[in-house]
């Protein structure tokens, strides 16, 4: 019988995985978001690979600045609202669109809500 060649864990050494609640802030509110349900991975899941596909990360420049389309700011911001209702059961979409959320403040989610997904891992820190 063939043996079945096995992938290393993405918690192996190394990494940690999001077991926990992370906070992300925008518009200068604090939301405490929790590892996502599948309820909140229909939506923000695909909207982190496509994003992630489309190279967003690796566009950041030393000053964390990146040039975002239309299109990205929508996904991003979907991202993040997803992340405010995971949060705070009573935000609505309405209220958030009101919200004076920065580009920066959206990356910022991004960046937590694909750790949240499940689907990514945050690198371990080095222990001193």
């Amino acid at each position: 019988m063939p043996t079945k060649k096995m992938r290393p864990s993405p918690t192996a050494t190394g990494v940690t995985s999001a077991r926990g609640s992370m906070i992300i802030t925008l518009a200068d509110r604090a939301f405490s978001v929790p590892p996502l349900s599948i309820r909140y991975n229909r939506e923000v899941y695909p909207l982190c690979v496509a994003l992630t596909n489309a190279g967003l990360l690796d566009r950041l420049s030393d000053q964390g600045v990146v040039n975002l389309t239309a299109g990205e700011i929508d996904q991003l911001a979907e991202i993040a609202l997803q992340g405010a209702l995971a949060a705070d059961q009573m935000m609505t979409r309405e209220a958030f669109d009101q919200m004076p959320v920065t580009p920066a403040e959206l990356i910022d989610a991004f960046i937590i809500m694909r750790i949240q997904t499940g689907g990514w891992v945050m690198p371990a820190r080095p222990q001193a």
